[in-house]
């Protein structure tokens, strides 16, 4: 991540040390101040902070002064406070603060890390906000805003419609009901025709006092449900819940298509795209290439250096084939074996590619720990032209075993 700044604010050494260590460990940059005097001299400095954890009670700040004084610098601020009686909590809570964070117990710190690492999260996360009321939605913006959130608007169901397809990175959408066009318990079914709940959270809103419209929206497709008015709390709770679910989803599917050590693609998702690659390749009567990778003497790497050693090599080798084919899909069989598909692709321009690889395998070492190793790479290709990638991958995989036989370093393409 960019070194970004974090201002914190608090007159007790022993909580400025432990939030100092909480933001360098995630990759932030600090400054450190102990009284409202300070904190004027260091805005006077610089005011470009990505946020500021600000105590409410400071020596000669004892009334929130402080989270005034940071917020009209234009600098996100969340609150970690001792004082938590209800007047104080109130007066916190009227102010535009990101959160508030009590001072209790040791949780109250990991809280703490958990809201940095959702406000930078939140930087590549849109959020779209359906109302036909300007205030509307320029309240839901300044809310989302404070969190760090890209904001997308639209006025109706119709323009809500128009730009989903425009944007791939909204993963929630916010709506009223109430709107010209199309209302909301319109919007949302034709949402989720197109889009799942573990891609897009819908949380929809309104002011009616029917009882029975959060159950038709709930039905229709929606995840969340508000009632206006509703509190700040509340909506950022519903927002985070939603946003954690999708999360958490993605986080299990990336583990079930991914290698855990190397990052890359595993065997399993291989097969399932391979095969919706080429048929996609026989409608547009397009050649496709398949390509088996091994790399050369690697059991004698681990053997003689150590598996440590040999989880090095196998995620450089994981990055250079991403960054030599971004376009291909590549992924890991197992062991020391990669693959790559080529579609679109001449066996020409295949072997070419390849071929250069081998060249840079033999060329450019890697870096372990105190020494470098110099690890080549045998490669089988094979044109996809049965169509079927099981069958290709034999007719690779003799190829590469004819490679090893010839001495290996080397490419050899399929008969």
């Amino acid at each position: 991540m960019s070194k970004e700044k974090v201002l914190i604010i608090d007159d007790n050494k022993s909580i400025t040390r432990v939030v100092d260590a909480i933001a360098k460990k995630m990759g932030f940059l600090t400054a450190v101040v102990h009284s409202y005097r300070q904190l004027e001299q260091v805005i006077t400095e610089n005011n470009e902070f990505f946020c500021a954890c600000v105590d409410f009670n400071l020596p000669d700040a004892p009334n929130g002064e402080a989270i005034d004084f940071v917020i009209n610098q234009g600098i996100p601020a969340f609150v970690l406070t001792g004082q938590m009686d209800e007047q104080t909590r109130q007066t916190i809570l009227s102010k535009p603060v990101i959160d508030y964070v009590p001072k209790e117990t040791i949780q109250s710190f990991d809280y703490v890390g958990k809201l940095l690492a959702r406000l930078k999260a939140n930087e590549k996360i849109r959020i779209l906000i359906v109302d036909d009321s300007a205030s509307a939605r320029i309240h839901l913006r300044s809310m989302l805003t404070r969190h760090n959130f890209l904001i997308s608007e639209a006025l109706n169901g119709v323009e809500a419609l128009k730009v989903l397809e425009t944007y791939n990175d909204i993963k929630l959408v916010v709506t009223d009901n109430e709107m010209p066009v199309m209302t909301g318990l319109q919007l949302v079914p034709e949402i989720r025709k197109k889009y799942e709940h573990q891609k897009l959270a819908i949380i929809a809103i309104s002011s009616s006092n029917q009882s029975i419209l959060s159950a038709r929206f709930l039905k229709s497709g929606a995840d969340d449900y508000l009632s206006k008015p509703f509190s700040a709390e509340e909506f950022y709770t519903r927002i985070f819940r939603n946003l954690e679910f999708i999360e958490h989803v993605e986080e299990v599917q990336f583990a079930v298509d991914h290698d855990f050590l190397t990052k890359m693609h595993n065997r399993r998702y291989f097969f399932e795209q391979s095969d919706i690659i080429l048929n996609k390749m026989k409608e547009t009567d397009s050649n496709a290439v398949f390509a088996i990778l091994d790399l050369d003497h690697f059991k004698s790497v681990n053997d003689t250096y150590g598996h440590d050693a040999g989880d090095i090599i196998l995620v450089q080798t994981a990055k250079r084939l991403k960054q030599h084919f971004p376009e291909c899909l590549t992924a890991r069989l197992g062991g020391e074996e990669f693959c790559i598909l080529f579609p679109n692709t001449s066996s020409e321009e295949a072997i070419g590619r390849l071929e250069f690889l081998v060249h840079h395998f033999e060329n450019f070492e890697f870096e372990i720990p105190d020494k470098s190793l110099q690890v080549t790479l045998s490669i089988g290709m094979a044109d996809c032209s049965d169509g079927h990638i099981s069958e290709t991958m034999k007719r690779a995989d003799q190829a590469l075993y004819r490679a090893k036989q010839n001495g290996r370093n080397q490419l050899v393409e399929a008969n």
